[in-house]
């Protein structure tokens, strides 16, 4: 803020303009620990990386209602198993998601509209509990269904594929990674029954090993004590002190009785002062007359009387 006019300002003052941050003329190159030297590096579990991917989820929010589900069928199952799909087509362009990657993602899977018997049996096994982060291995494997040449076709070239023949819009089990192949054979239902374990054999028990305890040493005698030597003997207690002798309690008495006689002197003599006057005896040269006799005294010399 600007100060006042009448504020002083020294003449020699340098106005202040804009200064910027120091200027590296080296030109930047990735050289930290955790850079990587190459490009994103591809393969199972490892994602599909890009720029503003969180956006994905303000854009799934417009098809919530809208989607076209059969019984046992979960919206946020569908969701989460579409967002990975959209967001595999946004990074192969290098960009943030947009609203025709989740657009193709669900006309892939025939979310938008009625979908065949077919259809509906394989996907309700491939999006069964994938939105659960335990089952993130099983949401890479459905990414990796839905192949690139899929995923760089306009959503109207998808929508009339997959009125057609939707498997022409999802790889073959041989063309994907292993994981996603076996979500693959559990979708058409080939699945074997578990086998029941061969019940166990009962066996003896081995006997356990006995344990003998080790014969115990006789105590023996304890050693007679040597006698003690004159100088080791303890020496004798000695003899208390004598008490020192108190006084008597009569001779006590008599040194009270002494100051009480005293005082009582004291008083008497103190009393008898004050009967006789000589308590207030007035120094030599001075008179015993009160102020008013000598100011009686005083005006009769004068022949006036007060």
């Amino acid at each position: 803020m600007a100060a006042p006019e009448y504020v002083p300002r020294p003449p020699d003052e340098v106005a202040r303009v804009y200064g910027s941050p120091p200027w590296r003329p080296e030109s930047w190159t990735a050289a930290r620990p955790a850079d990587l030297l190459a490009r994103q590096p591809l393969g199972q579990r490892l994602g599909r990386p890009g720029p503003d991917q969180g956006y994905v989820l303000r854009l799934a929010r417009q098809f919530e209602g809208t989607l076209v589900l059969v019984e046992g069928e979960s919206e946020v199952d569908a969701v989460a198993g579409c967002v990975g799909v959209a967001l595999k087509r946004a990074s192969i362009f290098g960009r943030a998601p947009v609203i025709h990657d989740l657009t193709i993602a669900f006309t892939v899977w025939g979310f938008l509209g009625p979908a065949s018997d077919d259809l509906v049996a394989c996907r309700r096994l491939l999006f069964e509990e994938v939105a659960n982060p335990h089952h993130y291995e099983e949401a890479r494997g459905l990414v990796d269904l839905v192949p690139e040449s899929t995923l760089r076709m306009s959503p109207d070239e998808v929508r009339e594929l997959a009125a057609r023949d939707w498997t022409r819009l999802v790889a073959r089990p041989d063309d994907v990674p292993p994981l996603a192949a076996m979500d693959v054979v559990a979708a058409v239902h080939v699945m074997t029954e578990p086998q029941a374990s061969p019940e166990p054999v009962a066996s003896e028990p081995e006997p356990l090993p006995t344990w003998t305890p080790p014969p115990r040493p006789e105590p023996s005698a304890p050693a007679a004590a040597p006698p003690l030597e004159p100088a080791l003997r303890p020496a004798t207690k000695a003899a208390p002190p004598p008490a020192t002798p108190q006084r008597p309690a009569a001779k006590k008495k008599v040194v009270k009785k002494k100051v009480i006689k005293k005082v009582i002197k004291k008083k008497v003599v103190k009393k008898k002062a004050v009967d006789d006057g000589s308590l207030f005896a007035r120094p030599e040269g001075e008179s015993s007359e009160t102020p008013d006799e000598a100011a009686r005294r005083r005006a009769s010399d004068l022949g006036t009387d007060t």
